[in-house]
């Protein structure tokens, strides 16, 4: 928006007789990162007069929320823009001082029907050099005419309001995109955040809240990514934050162990029954990587079976036809693999039983174990065909080898006990990751006693970490848990109501505007592939329409609504996503499949 969007009360901004908008530098630095921008015409005269506007218009334009990228100081006059006097110069440019850059320099105002066009060159030069933001006279418009009557600036504020178009300001996280490309690849620490999938500027966030996040320009977002799967009970939980606060004040990091890891492990082993022992690692990756490796060792074969568009993490052996990032950057694989790692990695595609007996048959002593996702997350959400998963666990129980659900993304988020409560299914391994740490770096995989005691110290097949156990994710899951055990029929209940409404509701949307789509969706995680074809497996997810999804993505962001940016990731939702949450996704919605 203009003024961004704010939620403290800032700085107000007036003008003279006939003024547009002057905000003082000590205002905007009192206001801080989120200002409200309160218009008014005349000296003293806390009324707004926007002549033939509509009722109320004031009234709305007051108590914008989010974050002031700028505030402009600058009269227009009764003729129209202005005379140069006004700080409007004969070549027709406003010129801002450096108050601007209290929270970042203008990017653009409002175009295409009125408002402020701030040229984005000039602008980002601004904010790098502590210079003057440039704005054009030919933003200081209405419908093709020049503003005149005394309304100037206030008229243009109104009309972009009242239009419904006022798009977010993101100056400063386009700024701080460039300087972290200055020392991260492509400026960002996991592929999928540079938006490469779906264009426009990424976000750099600066906070969170229960169902929202804010932006280092003051945006405000209706989060629907969750930090990939881990909010379950929203951002910056209370109870969680305590925990963690408690558990830093005693200690970051010991290196040895402490109760809190069995404290946890307990409580997973209550929510999975068929991990009778576990041991806890920093993420989803290791905890895959760790599983695999068991299983080789354990039944001293080699050769893994894995799904097309299923992902395990990066470790060599499983970005073989991966799904995530790989899938979303359209990467077959990875350079850096050697082939006679990734000759080992057998695979298939999923919910084709099949195709698993086949290879079963042709490598009957071989094959170490089959991993999968229950229900696939990381090609988008694809669950499994009836029977499937429960043809996994008899087809590799005939040959001997070991069955791993991978459930970082699914255990405790489709149910308390993850898929394989869900589905019925009983497999050797188990892995876990996002939810149990409660949003801290986390991961663990856990199964039968007799397959985990090979590990060491017990056992010939080694795995360690610095980190492991580490005692501010153990206090995070352990509450993280706890909250979902003691009102696990009220969350589970709650959540799949919500995103039943949510899901649903949209797929009606696209229906009424006459757009292929096809929503899958088991418990709170769910996508909206853009094609018409049911998705059972990676190649029909590939037959969806990648551009119009990345249409659909910057018209929900622009709205307020950030979802995965890529049409090859489930989207989640948390507790603290409620009624007004639905109604808000599917009025933005709305009117991004007409974008």
């Amino acid at each position: 928006m203009l003024f961004g969007h704010a939620e403290d009360s800032g700085a107000l901004a007036r003008g003279g007789e006939g003024a547009g908008v002057v905000a003082s530098e000590e205002a905007v630095a009192e206001a801080g990162d989120n200002a409200v921008a309160e218009l008014a015409q005349g000296a003293g005269d806390e009324a707004q007069d926007f002549g033939e506007g509509p009722p109320g218009a004031a009234d709305e334009l007051k108590g914008c929320e989010g974050g002031v990228g700028a505030v402009i100081e600058a009269f227009v006059g009764d003729e129209g823009v202005g005379d140069e006097d006004d700080a409007v110069g004969e070549g027709g440019e406003v010129e801002a001082g450096e108050n601007l850059l209290a929270q970042g320099a203008l990017e653009r105002g409002v175009a295409e029907g009125g408002g402020l066009v701030v040229l984005e060159e000039e602008a980002d030069e601004a904010v790098a050099e502590g210079a003057d933001a440039v704005v054009e006279e030919q933003g200081i418009a209405l419908d093709g005419g020049a503003l005149g009557g005394g309304h100037g600036f206030i008229v243009c504020l109104w009309h972009a309001f009242y239009t419904g178009w006022m798009p977010r300001i993101l100056t400063r996280s386009r700024q701080l995109q460039l300087r972290a490309e200055r020392f991260l690849p492509g400026g960002v620490d996991s592929p999928v955040r540079a938006f490469r999938a779906v264009g426009g500027d990424p976000p750099f966030v600066t906070h969170a809240e229960g169902a929202y996040l804010w932006d280092a320009d003051g945006n405000k977002y209706l989060d629907f990514f969750g930090s990939w799967g881990p909010m379950i009970l929203g951002h910056a939980f209370p109870p969680v934050v305590e925990a963690i606060r408690q558990a830093a004040g005693r200690g970051a990091s010991f290196g040895a162990s402490t109760a809190a890891e069995a404290d946890l492990a307990e409580l997973v082993t209550r929510c999975f029954p068929s991990v009778e022992k576990l041991r806890f690692v920093s993420s989803g990756t290791e905890a895959c990587m760790s599983a695999v490796r068991l299983a080789r060792g354990f039944t001293g074969r080699n050769f893994v079976v894995k799904f097309e568009g299923c992902y395990h993490g990066h470790s060599d052996a499983m970005l073989v036809k991966a799904g995530s990032g790989v899938a979303t950057l359209g990467i077959p694989g990875s350079a850096g693999v050697p082939a006679e790692t990734a000759m080992h990695t057998l695979a298939l595609p999923f919910n084709d039983l099949d195709a698993v007996r086949a290879v079963f048959e042709a490598r009957p002593e071989e094959i170490a174990c089959v991993i999968v996702e229950p229900v696939v997350g990381n090609a988008g959400t694809i669950p499994p065909a009836e029977g499937y998963l429960q043809g996994l666990r008899a087809i590799t129980r005939e040959f001997g080898a070991l069955l791993i659900l991978d459930e970082v993304m699914t255990g405790f988020r489709v149910s308390l006990g993850g898929a394989q409560r869900v589905y019925g299914v009983e497999p050797d391994l188990t892995t876990l990751g996002k939810i149990v740490g409660g949003g801290l770096p986390c991961g663990a995989f856990g199964g039968r006693a007799e397959v985990m005691e090979f590990l060491a110290p017990l056992g010939p097949v080694y795995q360690a970490g610095t980190l492991s156990g580490n005692p501010l994710a153990m206090a995070a899951g352990i509450t993280t848990l706890r909250e979902l055990i003691a009102r696990e029929g009220e969350i589970y209940a709650g959540l799949e109501r919500t995103a039943a409404a949510i899901a649903e509701g949209v797929a009606g949307l696209a229906r009424e505007a006459g757009i292929g789509m096809t929503t899958n969706r088991v418990g709170s995680m769910f996508t909206w592939f853009f094609t018409e074809q049911a998705v059972r497996d990676f190649a029909s997810a590939a037959t969806s329409d990648t551009v119009a999804f990345g249409r659909f993505h910057r018209a929900m962001l622009e709205a307020g609504v950030w979802l995965p940016p890529s049409q090859y990731e489930a989207a989640f939702i948390s507790t603290a996503h409620g009624d007004a949450e639905v109604a808000m996704v599917l009025e933005a919605a709305r009117g991004a499949l007409r974008a």
